[in-house]
């Protein structure tokens, strides 16, 4: 609503009169947006500009961005009076018709379905000394063009060198570790003398499109939100993968938690229609399925939005549905040993079911020593590896073979 109480009426409705000093909270939105922004332009022209910048202030800059941009997160809170009056998707799900002509040909021919991305120029920031070692950020244009944009990576370098290897780590959905604090698990592959490649997804971050939280894009557009979202993320990791083999090491594996495992499988199925230096060496699979249509469908996530009735609205049939199954699903066979593939799963998992990624781990030969099941629920599962230390201990080893 750019801060205005008349459009911010206007757009909610009735809806409105559920949020008490409305134009309060909605100045001080714009306000600390316009100081992220500010923030945010200061960083860049620090990292990326051509000045010669002090490290110290680069230190400087890099706080005072994750502050401005975890104020600007918070504001969320401010809005919770509207959260049971308020949908929680701006719903505008693609038609199949509308899926079919965009997305059709990639279903025709395997090999096409996500094809090797053209080399695109990457450009590395000035380095900062983070908490564990040094840190930058790369970035380049998208290779997909629906996404149009620039996509971002963050770097974490262990302390010693040389590096034991690089994971490329996909963080999950609504996760956006560039904006507000949370839970990481690269420490733990970085204190195990890996370096960590983070991206940010696409429409997170960095990324996330006005007017909408991070990945909810995803949900908005239906199937095709689910099949544009990978195909970007899959092919940008391929992306990552090349460079971290050409400039940090010739061992680099793949990792992902919730959506970035689902993304970090599909990767894991079609890389062999890639390049050598766009391979993984293995993959590090943290709380995911191999039938994300159940999960998209009939998880919880997927109720609490209320995914199934949107898409059946807009023409989406239970066969329509199957024929993109290629394209956001893991294929029967990894193009991977599933010696290298380590898989994390709680049994009590109901938003990336427990038994679609037990019958994935049967489908791919997952070797018993690398398959962990927990009595934990989806984000429990994460969070338990900072205790129960041993699927990493486990995925470290087989990356640094």
């Amino acid at each position: 609503a750019n801060g205005s109480v008349d459009e911010f009426q206007a757009l909610l409705g009735p809806a409105a009169e559920g949020l008490p000093k409305a134009d309060t909270i909605l100045e001080t939105l714009v306000r600390k947006r316009r100081l992220y922004e500010a923030a945010d332009g200061g960083w860049c022209d620090a990292f990326f500009g051509g000045a010669d910048v002090d490290p110290d202030s680069l230190v400087t800059r890099e706080i005072a961005r994750f502050k401005a941009a975890a104020d600007l997160m918070a504001m969320r809170r401010s809005f919770r009076p509207l959260r049971k009056s308020v949908p929680q998707v701006d719903w505008a799900v693609a038609k199949p018709a509308d899926v079919q002509a965009q997305h059709g040909l990639r279903l025709q021919v395997e090999a096409n379905s996500y094809a090797a991305p053209a080399p695109v120029e990457m450009e590395q920031s000035r380095p900062v000394q983070g908490a564990k070692g040094e840190e930058f950020w790369i970035r380049m244009p998208s290779p997909v063009r629906s996404m149009g944009d620039t996509a971002w990576a963050r770097v974490f370098m262990p302390a010693e060198r040389p590096v034991r290897g690089v994971v490329v780590s996909l963080h999950g959905v609504i996760m956006e570790p560039e904006m507000w604090p949370l839970a990481d698990l690269s420490d733990g592959l970085v204190d195990r003398g890996f370096c960590v490649v983070r991206p940010e997804a696409p429409w997170h971050g960095r990324r996330r499109l006005d007017g909408y939280f991070g990945g909810e894009p995803m949900f908005a557009r239906g199937m095709l939100g689910f099949v544009e979202l990978f195909e970007a993320w899959v092919l940008e990791t391929a992306l990552w993968i090349g460079w971290a083999r050409g400039a940090l090491s010739d061992r680099v594996a793949l990792g992902g938690i919730s959506l970035g495992a689902l993304t970090a499988q599909i990767a894991a199925s079609v890389c062999h229609y890639w390049p050598e230096d766009m391979r993984p060496d293995g993959a590090f699979l943290i709380t995911t399925t191999g039938d994300l249509m159940d999960g998209a469908l009939r998880g919880s996530l997927a109720e609490l939005l209320g995914v199934t009735e949107q898409l059946a609205d807009a023409g989406w049939t239970e066969g329509e549905i199957d024929r993109w199954r290629p394209l956001v699903e893991p294929a029967e066979s990894p193009a991977l040993d599933p010696g290298r593939i380590v898989m994390v799963l709680g049994d009590a998992d109901t938003v990336t079911p427990f038994a679609g990624g037990m019958n994935l781990a049967r489908r791919w030969n997952i070797p018993a020593e690398n398959l962990f099941v927990g009595h934990q629920g989806h984000f429990s599962s994460a969070l338990g590896l900072y205790r129960n230390t041993a699927p990493v201990d486990r995925a470290a080893d087989i990356f640094a073979a």
